[in-house]
């Protein structure tokens, strides 16, 4: 009868030690649990972030395709001025040269 009180003993002595370290642990994963709830808002914060600089870069890209659409077409226009003076500049240069030969 002694040797199974001492046996149980021992076992009551040991659940104790292993029931400690399972509360230590425990606490260590509550911890390490908390530390990861935050990290875990901090990384949502940064993504609602993240999507608010997208849509306004998304927003800027569309307003720099306008003022490139815009530009583009200035510069045809000017283009196309610019071929009509050369025209006009030509047609001039060829009355004059007419206009001498006329009068000599």
């Amino acid at each position: 009868l002694n040797d199974k009180i001492e046996d149980l003993s021992v076992l009551v002595t040991y659940s104790r030690k292993l029931y400690e370290e399972l509360q230590s642990e425990k606490c260590t994963i509550e911890e390490e649990n908390a530390g990861l709830l935050g990290t875990n808002t901090t990384l949502k914060e940064e993504q609602r972030t993240m999507e608010l600089e997208l849509v306004v870069a998304k927003k800027d890209i569309d307003r720099l395709k306008e003022q490139r659409a815009a530009a583009e077409q200035e510069v045809d226009e000017l283009r196309q001025r610019c071929e009509h003076l050369a025209q006009d500049v030509a047609t001039r240069e060829e009355q004059i040269h007419q206009g001498q030969l006329h009068a000599a």
